[in-house]
């Protein structure tokens, strides 16, 4: 607090401000994948863009994130919970919007459900069926 005020460190707003244009700007370059910082609610109004959320059971996480991070079950849980609790409240806190609503996403999918290269389908199908409007 004390480094922003004295102009040694930008506030978190200009941050999120400067985050969201660079994002804005990548998107409309083209051809990016843009993975958090709210990028779905920042170019929700591009046409040719496609949002995304990718989703599994939080147990299937707790194996990945342990086998990942070389965690045990505890810690990785904890990780997972202050990760989605972080996410919740930023776009909270700087959009003013719920992560968790359905309607910032184009589809969600359920990875647990779905192999790789299925998801991968399903996606790029999305994506060049969007890119051709």
């Amino acid at each position: 607090m004390i480094e922003e005020l004295i102009g040694l460190h930008p506030s978190h707003n200009i941050l999120v401000h400067k985050t969201g244009n660079t994002i804005l700007h990548l998107a409309q370059l083209g051809y990016a994948i843009i993975v958090g910082r709210a990028a779905n609610i920042i170019t929700a109004k591009m046409p040719a863009g496609v949002n995304i959320r990718l989703v599994s059971p939080l147990e299937k996480r707790i194996e990945h994130v342990k086998e990942y991070y070389q965690l045990t079950t505890k810690e990785a849980h904890g990780f997972i919970a202050m990760g989605d609790r972080n996410r919740k409240k930023y776009v909270k806190k700087y959009f003013n919007k719920d992560i968790d609503d359905p309607l910032l996403y184009d589809m969600i999918i359920n990875v647990d459900t779905l192999d790789r290269p299925e998801t991968i389908r399903i996606i790029g199908e999305l994506v060049l069926n969007r890119s051709k409007r």
